[in-house]
């Protein structure tokens, strides 16, 4: 796997990825690169990692909306395979698909879950499991999850070359940091839910803004505000919006301390149309880029949401 950083990135970049930055930073990718090199080794190892935030000055010249530019091209770089359910993932950000194992292989995923979890945890819990037995090379499963993450293998990035995979009974408390519109890291990443029971709206189902996995203009604009507002620290205006309580800068907010209209106005006024709620009938499987805007839709306490899910997030500079 070829390692990508400030020597060999250029091909990476499209035209108007060059264009938005120097539209939103005032100097060239290009100038940025010469003030990368002058930096630290332990400051480039940062940069060019997994690395939620990277706390640096050059924030100021475009290095936050860098790394997500470069993430995501050299993600996108890899080639995949044509199936119509991977390029509306890519398109969109989320894709979902109802009755997707077989009536046996669903019977054999809930009665694991309901033995290994449920009958354990009544009140919620979670149980990491070893996919062998559901995942196989032919697994559809796999196939697809691997296809939305533009690799043929995980390689080191996952433990035994599965990704993380949990079975989930979750169970909703008040305030729940997941009920606001947030994006999980710098990166695309690749999250799975395999429904094991219907999911209607008074479960808190996930909710989705689609095509906000896109680093476009107005999501590099936005990016761009979140790492001076990170760099500024409390005393920053946008501080008690993008970031969440008692947290520090990464996973940045929509309206940490407001309402849900209020989000979904921050969200219109981006440019972005309403959010894609994901109630759907048991052994439905979605998958979303969690780049994009999400949250876990807000149910009363005590509700509960089962699920088979999967998680994985690639080394963001490599080729793989």
């Amino acid at each position: 796997m070829e390692t990508i950083n400030y020597n060999n990135d250029s091909r990476f970049f499209t035209e108007r990825d060059m264009d938005n930055f120097g539209n939103i930073v005032g100097i060239s990718i290009d100038d940025l690169r010469k003030q990368i090199k002058k930096q630290s080794e332990l400051k480039i190892s940062q940069i060019y990692s997994n690395q939620k935030f990277v706390y640096s000055d050059l924030n100021k010249s475009g290095l936050h909306i860098y790394r997500i530019l470069l993430a995501r091209r050299i993600r996108m770089s890899n080639k995949s395979l044509p199936i119509t359910a991977v390029e509306e993932f890519n398109q969109k950000g989320i894709v979902h698909i109802e009755n997707f194992l077989s009536d046996a292989e669903f019977s054999h995923v809930t009665e694991y879950f309901n033995t290994t979890v449920k009958d354990f945890f009544p009140d919620g819990g979670k149980g990491t499991i070893n996919p062998d037995f559901i995942f196989a090379d032919t697994n559809p499963l796999l196939s697809l999850f691997k296809a939305c993450a533009r690799v043929n293998e995980f390689s080191d990035d996952a433990v035994d070359g599965y990704p993380r995979t949990e079975f989930w009974h979750h169970k909703h408390f008040k305030n729940d940091p997941q009920y606001k519109f947030h994006t999980d890291t710098f990166q695309p990443t690749v999250k799975a839910w395999l429904y094991l029971e219907d999911v209607e709206y008074e479960h808190g189902p996930f909710h989705y803004i689609p095509t906000s996995n896109i680093p476009d203009k107005k999501r590099l604009i936005w990016d761009y505000e979140n790492s001076l507002t990170a760099e500024g620290g409390r005393r920053h205006p946008l501080w008690d919006i993008r970031i969440e309580n008692n947290g520090k800068p990464g996973s940045f907010r929509i309206c940490e301390n407001s309402g849900t209209q209020q989000e979904m106005l921050s969200i219109e006024s981006m440019g972005y149309k309403e959010a894609q709620v994901m109630v759907a009938p048991k052994n439905t499987l979605l998958i979303a880029d969690t780049f994009g805007f999400h949250k876990r839709g807000t149910a009363n306490p005590n509700t509960m949401r089962s699920t088979l899910t999967m998680q994985y997030r690639p080394q963001a500079f490599r080729c793989y």
